[in-house]
């Protein structure tokens, strides 16, 4: 095998290995439905452009995994007298609730989350002291709910962005194999496809090291290599 067969094949290793699975969401684009949650490997989640309250529902890929949640910008403070709060609940199924709009005959049934659990709450006065904060679900296969409450803010008053990462727990320092272990986790195993694709879905980023990541960065180097070498031919 000659070394441009070898580099075709190397890089298509890499792009095999670098298929990254990380969903970007911006909440706009959630429907608030707790019986059609995102099923996601990991996601960033972020408020652009949406003016009122929001719902947003995620669920691990597999019945195995917990989720981590972080937020990386949190802007929450308080402007002509009102307070934005975000909050993130945990849940395990859902129920059937009637919302009652005070006539006998418009009486409209809604899937409700059934049994929420409080794990993250940010508002006007603690916002600063909650950003760069991880919360994990308490259990595996746990969905979360994310509520965002402006209270009448403007759009651009408000900033957030999750990552949310899903993981399995593996021995002490020895995770499953398709997974990698987060440096400052000792049993937090992420998917191999959360690495390498610029995303710090460990919280201290080694998901996303140089040597880890040295694939991507010889991918980059083979493509020159392979540009220049077309124009000799």
């Amino acid at each position: 095998m000659n070394y441009v067969s070898f580099s075709y094949l190397y890089m298509f290793s890499c792009i095999h290995s670098a298929v990254a699975k990380t969903m970007k969401i911006d909440t706009q684009d959630c429907f608030g439905l707790p019986e059609k949650p995102f099923i996601i490997f990991g996601a960033v989640v972020s408020h652009t452009r949406a003016i009122g309250r929001t719902l947003c529902y995620f669920q691990p890929s597999d019945q195995n995994q917990y989720l981590s949640i972080y937020p990386t910008k949190l802007d929450l403070r308080r402007r002509f007298g009102t307070c934005p709060v975000i909050q993130i609940n945990e849940f395990t199924s859902v129920r059937d609730e009637l919302i009652d709009n005070t006539d006998v005959n418009m009486i409209i049934p809604m899937k409700v989350p059934d049994d929420t659990k409080l794990i993250f709450q940010a508002n006007c006065t603690n916002y600063a002291s909650m950003l760069d904060k991880t919360v994990h679900t308490s259990s595996s296969n746990l969905k979360i709910q994310i509520l965002f409450d402006p209270a009448n803010s403007a759009a651009s008053d408000v900033t957030y962005q999750f990552i949310i990462s899903s993981y399995v727990l593996g021995p002490s320092y020895n995770c499953p194999s398709n997974t990698f272990r987060c440096w400052d986790a000792a049993t937090n195993c992420i998917p191999d496809s959360l690495t390498c694709d610029t995303i710090a879905n460990c919280h201290d980023g080694s998901d996303e090291n140089g040597y880890l990541c040295r694939c991507i960065m010889v991918l980059e180097e083979l493509t020159v290599f392979l540009f220049h070498y077309s124009q000799l031919l």
